[in-house]
């Protein structure tokens, strides 16, 4: 039996690139990089519901 594998995992790098590209040293300032992107991003989702963008 083979390992299941996500698609869109597999095909990264190839045919889709990474949401965000930031890097942070481990511990503390990981943690609060991570959780200002996913405000930003869903902040900017909601701004912009109606302006037909499917991903930020």
């Amino acid at each position: 039996m083979g390992q299941k594998v996500n698609p869109k995992a597999a095909r990264l790098g190839i045919l889709y690139t990474w949401d965000s590209r930031w890097f942070a040293a481990r511990g503390k300032k990981y943690k609060e990089f991570l959780l200002e992107d996913v405000k930003i991003r869903k902040a900017l989702m909601e701004k912009l519901r109606l302006a037909g963008i499917s991903q930020v």
